[in-house]
């Protein structure tokens, strides 16, 4: 073998030993990229939970915003690894978490986990002033840097509507009641199906306290029943009576024995109780079509 021979040989070798190693480390951070992510917090977690050899103590839930927390404070919190995906996927849509009540609606949220997390959750107000970096706090700002907007009627003393039928602009005529409390309270109500009582207006976090003084529920109310037996998943834990346990034996129950025809039929599961089925009441409809 001549020279010429031998070098083409160990140039060749060298390029096939580089490629080899550039696959050994390519491949391995190829794989600790592709972890899933909650193999990878639980794994993060683990190794920070105190256990006598060394551990960093660093276990305990802390405050988050989960619109800019990371998956592992809210696996920290008490949330499961495909809740934390859904509360991402839902801000990376362009959604925003805007207050506990709103938080409480995440698909598979149980009132045990809300409750273990409530304490910790913190949002950020989205309005935030204005700042003018070449002027003194001190020097009032020409009016057109200002916004004017014109002054909301409001109603008078002594004036009630009917919650079931006003719309954002008649609620906005309450005072205490701007457009973001307006737009709650519509969007409460079609979740719902219609209020039956003024109390219900309660459940929404934030509402001012006299506020049922200006509104009524007509006697007979027109409500959007749920269709217990042929509603999808989906559409049944919509109803903010209902959260993703209850959903699931209902489902569970009509899958095994069929139809359901009342509340006793489910009385037995652990999942509900009798308070619960007093304020579903106005809401179901037992029809098989």
């Amino acid at each position: 073998m001549n020279p010429e021979e031998r070098r083409g040989i160990l140039t060749l070798l060298i390029i096939i030993t580089a490629i080899a190693a550039w696959r050994i480390v390519g491949c391995s951070t190829d794989e600790q990229d592709a972890l899933p992510v909650d193999s990878a917090i639980v794994r993060s977690l683990e190794a920070d939970e105190p256990s006598g050899k060394g551990g960093s103590g660093n276990f305990a839930p802390t405050p988050f915003d989960p619109n800019t927390a990371d998956s592992l404070t809210m696996l920290r919190a008490g949330l499961k690894p495909w809740q934390i995906d859904n509360v991402r996927k839902y801000v990376a849509k362009g959604g925003r978490w805007r207050n506990a009540a709103h938080f409480r609606q995440l698909y598979g949220l149980t009132d045990e986990q809300y409750q273990q997390i409530l304490p910790y959750l913190r949002f950020e107000t989205e309005s935030t002033p204005q700042h003018f970096p070449n002027s003194s706090p001190d020097i009032k700002q020409p009016d057109s840097t200002l916004r004017h907007f014109p002054k909301q009627e409001k109603y008078a003393p002594g004036t009630v509507i009917d919650i079931n039928a006003a719309d954002t602009t008649a609620l906005k005529k309450i005072p205490g009641i701007g457009s973001y409390y307006a737009k709650r309270i519509c969007e409460y109500r079609e979740r719902m199906g219609g209020f039956v009582s003024t109390n219900q207006l309660r459940e929404i976090e934030g509402l001012p306290a006299d506020l049922e003084k200006w509104i009524k529920v007509e006697s007979s109310p027109t409500l959007v029943k749920i269709k217990i037996n042929t509603a999808s998943f989906k559409q049944i834990i919509r109803h903010p009576y209902l959260n993703y346990e209850q959903t699931k034996s209902i489902v569970r129950y009509r899958d095994k024995y069929g139809p359901l025809r009342n509340f006793q039929q489910l009385s037995l599961d652990s999942n509900f109780q009798e308070k619960d089925f007093q304020r579903l009441a106005p809401y179901i409809d037992f029809s098989t079509r």
